[in-house]
């Protein structure tokens, strides 16, 4: 419904009808684009759209509208405003799975420079940005189409990204779903002919095998958002692939670029490392630490990071290239006092022969005590180059 008329679901008003063919109707038109006077606003919710179960809600005030539409289960709804009885507009679409605010507004005289209907379409962007969606897309030109549905979705990534150079078409993957997140990902590796690294298994992965953790492939990936547009990146990637990204969203450096929906193969680490000062640089360098990366070393990574409590980016990745430094040991004072030993050079014979002579339990508590080990849900880990501070707030001493 874009036109300068009465509402053609709203009550038949034959009267108003008329005067939008009469000069007295066509005035009354033009005032409702005269920003000087007074104008008066009904919003309305048309839902089931062209269907038998069509319905029109209409004399609601903005709030109740968006309750209305919000709250509406049709597949086929919209959402717009009646000005002064005889300008109407549909600002909110939702249909076949794709659901967008409108710039028709813009197009009319009636609305375009209206404050009332501009402060609602700022509100009900948020509402769209807000709302469940499987995908978002987006253009240069402004509009922005969000999907319920996830092939819908995938159907216009693949349509749209071959001409995304002209048109500004940027996508960001929403939903959790591993076939929606994997094949919305094959596209954009197929565009610069290249195969996608991960494997549907990898989007939704559990993490460590290690402790009833799962498998770990140790890779991140992320997204890279502009303002006009985004872009999923797999890390590690290659210095092409970074130079490819870099242009598809016209940056000059990373830094330019918002790093959102961020993923471990091991999830435990989106607990454990702070997000909120990576880069894409870091992000990467981290990813081709954890890939090279054996179990044992990931669950060591785990216990460190929890020991340290790193409070940026770059000092989780520190810890990663410095994993060398820290091992996870037994928590058994018994078994301490024996690894104490074969720490210092007994072999197991030598240690075997001395059992029942050495009390190796009192061996072990004097040494993890002068060895500060930190206990950690991974199990007590022990830093090498020097101990853990004797006191630390929110650590607790073994």
């Amino acid at each position: 419904m874009t036109n300068d008329c009465i509402p053609g679901h709203s009550a038949p008003d034959k009267q108003a009808q008329q005067m939008g063919l009469t000069e007295q109707g066509l005035q009354r038109l033009r005032d409702t684009a005269d920003t000087a006077v007074p104008h008066r606003y009904d919003w309305y919710v048309l839902e089931a759209y062209n269907t038998p179960e069509e319905a029109f809600i209409n004399g609601l005030s903005l709030e109740a509208a968006i309750r209305r539409y919000t709250a509406s289960e049709s597949a086929s709804k919209r959402l717009g405003v009646t000005k002064d009885d005889i300008a109407a507009v549909d600002l909110v679409f939702l249909q076949e799975g794709r659901e967008w605010l409108s710039r028709d507004r813009l197009r009319l005289d009636s609305f375009r420079t209206d404050a009332v209907v501009a402060e609602a379409a700022d509100r009900l962007r948020r509402m769209l940005n807000d709302s469940p969606a499987v995908g978002r897309v987006t253009f240069v030109s402004g509009e922005q189409w969000n999907f319920t549905d996830g092939q819908k979705y995938l159907q216009t990534i693949r349509e749209e990204l071959p001409y995304q150079s002209t048109t500004g078409f940027r996508f960001e993957t929403l939903t959790d779903a591993p076939e929606i997140r994997k094949a919305a990902d094959d596209l954009i590796c197929d565009l610069y002919g290249e195969e996608n690294p991960q494997r549907l298994e990898d989007y939704g992965r559990s993490g460590l095998v290690m402790h009833g953790l799962g498998q770990a492939s140790g890779t991140i990936s992320l997204t890279l958002v502009t303002g006009t547009g985004s872009c999923p990146l797999a890390l590690p990637a290659s210095d092409e692939r970074l130079e490819e990204v870099r242009s598809f969203l016209g940056l000059e450096d990373f830094a330019e670029a918002a790093i959102r929906d961020i993923r471990f193969s091991v999830p435990q680490l989106t607990d454990l490392i702070p997000l909120d000062t990576i880069t894409a640089e870091d992000a990467n360098a981290l990813a081709l630490c954890l890939q090279e990366m054996e179990q044992e070393e990931l669950l060591t990574f785990c216990a460190a990071l929890e020991a340290e409590q790193p409070e940026v980016f770059s000092k989780a990745l520190a810890i990663a290239m410095d994993i060398d430094d820290y091992e996870i040991v037994p928590e058994d004072a018994e078994e301490y006092g024996r690894q104490v030993l074969r720490r210092i050079g007994a072999d197991d014979e030598i240690i075997d022969t001395i059992d029942g002579f050495m009390d190796f339990a009192g061996l072990g508590e004097v040494f993890m005590e002068e060895d500060c080990l930190r206990q950690t849900s991974f199990g007590p880990v022990r830093r090498l180059s020097r101990p853990f501070p004797q006191q630390e707030s929110g650590m607790q001493m073994l």
